[in-house]
């Protein structure tokens, strides 16, 4: 199961089904994330999206964290958990998320 998840987050197989409307999914929450950014003041829908976008990412994190030990073969799982949120872009992917856990 762990290599099916994994191989559709990162997207190894581009003609997998699956993968593709993961990817197309994650392209577009990242746009519709940048939505409210674009207006000066905050309406209940605006924090809607705001709030389903960031639900997604952290989803996103944690699925990610959770395969970590696929991503990082050369390491031995526990390892790979540890290290994993000192990855470049699961520091990114923590840093987006983060001001709206704040």
């Amino acid at each position: 199961m762990k290599e099916k998840l994994h191989a559709i987050l990162s997207v190894e197989d581009t003609s997998d089904l699956t993968s593709k409307l993961y990817n197309y999914l994650n392209i577009g929450m990242t746009v519709i994330s940048l939505v409210p950014l674009m207006f000066n003041r905050q309406s209940e829908s605006l924090l809607t999206i705001e709030m389903i976008a960031a639900i997604f990412f952290v989803g996103d994190y944690l699925l990610r964290w959770l395969t970590a030990d696929r991503q990082m073969e050369d390491k031995r799982p526990v390892a790979a958990y540890l290290t994993y949120p000192f990855t470049l872009y699961a520091i990114i992917d923590f840093l987006a998320v983060l001001p709206f856990l704040g």
